[in-house]
């Protein structure tokens, strides 16, 4: 009898364990947002640097946040950029890379073959995936364990997307003034001047 109450009260012992192992791993530590970024509006022909350092790990019942550009081991998260031309509807896939390549990519515009040929108004799109789950991922400002809701009904998963966001403008590329180019004729008259003297000579 003794040994049927003993076994009784380890199974029960048992199943409290189990319950309970099963609520810590049901617990969400924090939620992760992506974040396409600010920009101020660019010229045409120049460059701009998609920055997805507003992307971050929120840790639940705290205050602590941790950006995804403080992370050390940059392969553990992708991103996808996507652009489109508001007016035209055109949408271009930029990248999908891994780390700096990929958090802060490097858009040439205004040449033959870049994303953004012409000026506009533009929508962007970021898609972050994480490659770990649950996460221990070391950071400057400490480590991101367990499992973050990554709040994406249409990924579900390790994937967040922001979904287009208007965020960029590109303006006409700066052309010289007609007065710009009236000051600087006295200064060329000048040196055509200057070099018909030492020819002379």
């Amino acid at each position: 009898m003794k040994v049927l109450r003993s076994f009784a009260a380890a199974c029960s012992l048992a199943v409290s364990s189990i319950i309970i192992t099963v609520g810590a791993h049901a617990q969400v530590p924090g939620v992760f947002e992506a974040n396409v970024g600010n920009y101020a509006p660019v010229a045409l022909g120049s460059d701009v640097t998609l920055n997805a350092c507003n992307s971050a790990f929120n840790v639940s019942g705290t205050a602590d946040s941790y950006s995804v550009c403080d992370i050390v081991e940059e392969a553990t998260i992708t991103y996808s950029w996507l652009i489109r031309n508001t007016t035209t509807g055109t949408l271009s896939f930029i990248v999908n890379a891994p780390g700096t390549l990929g958090s802060n990519f490097v858009l040439s515009t205004g040449s033959v073959g870049d994303f953004i040929q012409t000026a506009g108004t533009y929508e962007l799109a970021l898609n972050v995936v994480g490659s770990l789950s649950p996460f221990n991922i070391a950071t400057t400002g400490g480590n991101l364990l367990g499992e973050y809701d990554f709040n994406d009904p249409f990924n579900p998963g390790n994937s967040s997307s922001t979904g287009f966001v208007v965020a960029l403008t590109v303006t006409p590329a700066a052309v010289p003034e007609p007065e710009g180019l009236l000051l600087l004729l006295p200064a060329m008259l000048y040196a055509a001047t200057r070099r018909k003297r030492k020819k002379t000579l």
